[in-house]
């Protein structure tokens, strides 16, 4: 069973890899999903197994041959989830390929047997760490709590960079929502941290941080299909829920679906969510976004009336 996360050996070479049109953050965000099998997920989905099945004898064969390949062929070789991290590390490391293994100890070793023969010396150093047994885990046991493998990986995942992701998303979504604020195509946006919008002065009084999250209103000119054009047209947004992860997402909120409040701000509404890319890369797929918002509006005008 594996201790620790996956832990990979490469062997780096950053002539191979001359993938430099995104920013570093904004490449963290979203490479390790091309050619994965993802079903719409923004990450990929865990595959376990262990057997795969075979069409015929020579196309077990022909996999055979290209083991050393991202071919699946028996799952201790590797699936999608093994796929696309390898991936993506060996994309921001600017790699040529990726092997991941399943501790930090099974990286040195299988690094010195690959290079290694009898009678070679190598200098390491060694490190031990001890853990102290305390009540509550006892009391654990003894209550039978158990939180599955997969769950503890997860909040363990977003617990280590919570606070750091939490702010710089902010920074990153007030900076976003005062370049929209400049912007001619819109009316308002709705981000209490921002100087000016509604609800600023509470959110100054009973507030110390926000979330990344925050609305856009269109002037009343653009439609609803307008609006459409503009989401559908964007890159680097995802057009999805779950407001709070690392990639930015999109989402049209007119027709307003809360009959309580109702669309009250005169204008097309659009949720935005800022996640952990490069703001000038947000930026530059906002700017096509209005653009092609611009020409379907004109298009739209100038085409009579059926």
């Amino acid at each position: 069973m594996s201790e620790t996360t996956p832990v990979p050996v490469l062997v780096a070479d950053s002539s191979c890899n001359q993938k430099a049109a995104a920013g570093f953050n904004t490449r963290l965000s979203h490479e390790g999903r091309a050619g994965a099998r993802t079903y719409g997920f923004v990450n990929p989905p865990v595959s376990r197994g262990s057997t795969v099945l075979h069409a015929t004898i020579d196309d077990r064969i022909n996999k055979y041959t290209q083991k050393l390949e991202q071919v699946l062929i028996y799952g201790r070789l590797g699936a999608e989830t093994h796929y696309a991290l390898e991936n993506m590390i060996t994309d921001i490391e600017g790699g040529t390929r990726t092997q991941i293994v399943s501790t930090g100890l099974s990286a040195v070793t299988t690094t010195l047997l690959a290079y290694l023969k009898q009678g070679d010396h190598l200098f390491m150093s060694d490190s031990v760490s001890d853990d102290d047994w305390k009540r509550i885990r006892q009391t654990s046991f003894l209550y039978g709590q158990y939180a599955s493998p997969d769950d503890s990986w997860l909040a363990l995942r977003g617990l280590r960079t919570l606070a750091v992701r939490l702010r710089a998303q902010a920074q990153a979504a007030l900076q976003v929502a005062q370049w929209l604020a400049k912007r001619e195509e819109i009316l308002q946006v709705l981000y209490p941290p921002l100087p000016g919008a509604p609800g600023h002065e509470i959110w100054k009084r009973d507030f110390t941080g926000a979330s990344s999250l925050f609305g856009i209103v269109f002037k009343s000119h653009y439609t609803v299909e307008a609006t459409h054009a503009f989401v559908d047209n964007l890159k680097i947004f995802g057009i999805g829920l779950s407001w709070g992860g690392f990639e930015s997402l999109v989402l049209v909120s007119t027709p307003v679906t809360r009959s309580i409040t109702g669309n009250k701000f005169g204008g097309c509404i659009v949720r935005i969510h800022i996640g952990l890319e490069d703001i000038v890369d947000l930026i530059a797929d906002l700017e096509h976004g209005f653009a092609v918002l611009k020409e379907f509006t004109t298009r739209t005008q100038q085409e009579p009336a059926s």
